[in-house]
């Protein structure tokens, strides 16, 4: 099975939100309705490593025009036919600001020592990603899609974060600075700006 099918097939456990496919080199992201991202996808035919895939994906989404103009997702995770491995995009934010890593390296070239000083930094973080699977040949106790959607919800509103201000104030309809505070914060400011 190549990566495109898998890409299709993931989309198909996420038909009640938005899915992007091949979205600014990222193999899948899954947005709410109103835009926001929640999950980013890297697909492989087959997972060798899933640290190595994790740096794919790190080094794709901190390509400059990625960063720029998309809003960080909650979760990131890595696929084949077999398996759903997802962490939460606040566990590896610290490593995507770091000035010691090489963000320009080719995402795909897994064989040079820029690739593997990421990897070996994020190992410890997403070898502890939460595996889910596809098409059980087996009854599976594991998490489901099912529990990874209930997550994309839980805690209500989105936290605005220093990573996401200017991507929740510009796909808001805000009609001035004053109802923008006053969505965060439930309450009108008096006087305003």
């Amino acid at each position: 099975m190549n990566e495109t099918t898998i890409r299709f097939d993931i989309k198909d456990y996420f038909l009640d939100y938005k899915c992007l496919g091949d979205y600014y080199n990222i193999d899948l992201v899954v947005q709410s309705n109103n835009g926001m991202n929640l999950l980013y996808v890297e697909t492989k035919a087959k997972l060798e490593s899933i640290p190595q895939t994790f740096a794919q994906l790190l080094l794709t989404i901190n390509k400059p025009q990625v960063r720029n103009e998309m809003a960080p997702p909650k979760f990131l995770a890595v696929a084949d036919n077999e398996f759903l491995h997802y962490i939460q995009y606040k566990d590896v934010r610290d490593v995507l600001y770091r000035s010691d890593i090489d963000w320009r390296i080719t995402p795909s070239i897994y064989n040079n020592e820029k690739f593997q000083f990421l990897t070996s930094l994020i190992a410890p973080i997403v070898n502890k990603a939460v595996p889910i699977m596809f098409n059980p040949t087996h009854i599976w106790k594991g998490e489901t899609i099912s529990d990874l959607k209930k997550q994309f919800s839980a805690g209500g509103k989105i936290p605005i974060t220093g990573d996401n201000f200017v991507f929740i104030y510009k796909s808001g309809d805000w009609n001035s600075p004053n109802d923008f505070i006053e969505h965060l914060t439930g309450r009108r400011t008096a006087g305003g700006f």
